[in-house]
């Protein structure tokens, strides 16, 4: 147990576990880009199935949250983008999403925040 601020009540610590991680494919920005008419919440879609796909015996109920890491958000990226991709990739809804737009910093950043 752990006490949560100064009212000193006690709560659970939980053990925190990354089961596994992917990455979207990249290229480069902008109109000629081989991505600039792809959707970014698709690719994120794509790697939140994956990751489902890859380690079947983990409940989706199971996920606490789904954080995602876009430089730059811009156009539809600015939608919530991690909670857009996983109602879309089919998880409960019960599962809150958001994104950290860091730089270069952000996937580390995604890392220790859900931890």
């Amino acid at each position: 147990m752990s006490h949560h601020g100064s009212s000193g009540s006690p709560r659970t610590v939980r053990d925190v576990v990354f089961v596994d991680g992917v990455r979207t494919p990249f290229g480069r920005a902008g109109e000629k880009g081989i991505y600039a008419g792809t959707r970014a919440d698709d690719l994120m879609v794509k790697c939140i199935r994956e990751l489902l796909r890859r380690n079947p015996t983990l409940p989706a109920d199971r996920i606490d949250e789904v954080a995602v890491a876009a430089t730059t958000q811009t156009g539809d990226q600015g939608l919530t983008l991690g909670r857009t991709a996983a109602l879309l990739a089919g998880l409960p809804r019960s599962v809150p999403g958001f994104a950290i737009d860091r730089m270069c910093a952000g996937a580390m950043t995604a890392v220790t925040t859900t931890a």
